[in-house]
């Protein structure tokens, strides 16, 4: 092999490529989350027929409800180091009435509450997702503090001999 100096470009590659692993595994959850069931779950929980007739008849006129064609959520949940949150959109089938605010709150960003039965499914899932985000974290933390260490791709292999599987062949 020859004198390759461990140069800003490599050092973005490798730590491209750890992404790229990570943000793999971190994708697939995403396909975990049961998006019908949260619609069906979350909307009816919003605004119920009910409730939506009361808001026309206190209201007396209709703009006050605003069809919306999505809805901001954000789910608190627990993991070991404290209180975390996530936030996603949910495209609902097709524009559907939600008032702006009710009761001081705003529907722009709706909070899964914990006692909705989808809630304990989709907080594991962010959990996961949480700890994957954390495990790339702390490997990329730990690949920079050893590329910091070698000024040339010799030295990070002897070093880290993995290293090998994050370098184009070309490099190689």
């Amino acid at each position: 092999m020859a004198l390759v100096m461990l140069n800003e470009g490599l050092r973005i590659q490798i730590r491209s490529r750890i992404h790229e692993i990570f943000d793999k595994r971190r994708n697939s959850l995403d396909s975990k989350i049961n998006l019908t069931q949260l619609k069906n779950e979350l909307y009816p929980h919003i605004v119920s027929n009910e409730k939506l007739n009361l808001i026309y008849k206190l209201n007396g006129y209709q703009n006050w409800i605003l069809p919306r064609s999505h809805l901001d959520i954000w789910v608190p949940f627990m993991t070991d180091d404290g209180e975390h949150e996530a936030r996603f959109m949910l495209i609902l089938d097709s524009g559907k009435p939600i008032p702006p605010h009710m009761h001081g709150c705003s529907y722009r960003n709706l909070k899964l509450i914990r006692s909705l039965p989808i809630y304990p499914e989709i907080a594991g899932i962010l959990r996961e997702a949480h700890s994957i985000n954390k495990e790339k974290q702390k490997t990329i933390n730990l690949v920079s503090d050893l590329m910091n260490r070698c000024r040339t791709l010799k030295q990070l292999i002897e070093l880290w001999p993995a290293a090998l599987d994050y370098i184009d062949d070309e490099t190689k």
